[in-house]
């Protein structure tokens, strides 16, 4: 109806312009974009990291601790102080309003250490727990954990791959939230 209302009273190649642009507009909304975040932690070097590619090749973020030195932490390649406040206190409502794929983890306990063995179980309580906790959330994710107990050393070496796909409407959701959480608690 508005459309053709608009046909008769206005020129054609505003209309038709207008139409593309709120196309455009609303794909460009609505196109998803798949997100991979790849985790490792590795006690013998004694680092860890994250990286968060889109489509698996382009890298937007690439956040790892200096080798040797859990406290200090680099991110994509400058130094900065270990803090990670905000996600901390935002990371539910972001995972919630994510659509997990997958989630993949690959664990490499050696066993000639007490330690990497209580890991190891801690780590099958908490992937268990997270897992439960997608599927409570309706997750239809592929949930694969793996773990190779190894005699021939005694470090950890531990990585995870989180797939999701989300797009710019649920990125503009998650920073309304956020805002207006902002504001009611300055308020």
């Amino acid at each position: 109806m508005i459309y053709i209302f608009a046909l008769r009273y206005a020129d054609n190649n505003n209309v038709s312009t207008a139409a593309w642009a709120t196309a455009a507009t609303f794909l460009i909304l609505l196109f998803p974009v798949h997100i991979n975040n790849y985790i490792y932690f590795d006690s013998r070097r004694r680092k860890g990291g994250l990286t968060v590619a889109l489509y698996g090749r382009l890298p937007v973020l690439k956040v790892n601790t200096v080798e040797h030195s859990l406290t200090k932490m680099q991110i994509n390649g400058r130094d900065k102080p270990l803090d990670s406040g905000f996600i901390k206190s935002n990371a539910l409502k972001i995972f919630n309003n994510l659509s997990v794929t997958k989630v993949i983890q690959l664990g490499d306990y050696g066993m000639l250490k007490d330690g990497p063995a209580y890991a190891a179980v801690a780590q099958h309580a908490a992937a268990q727990a997270l897992y439960s906790f997608i599927a409570l959330n309706g997750g239809k994710a592929k949930l694969s954990n793996y773990m190779i107990l190894n005699r021939e050393h005694g470090d950890v070496a531990w990585c995870a791959k989180i797939s999701g796909v989300i797009n710019l409407l649920a990125v503009l959701k998650i920073i309304f939230i956020m805002i207006t959480e902002k504001l009611n608690e300055q308020a």
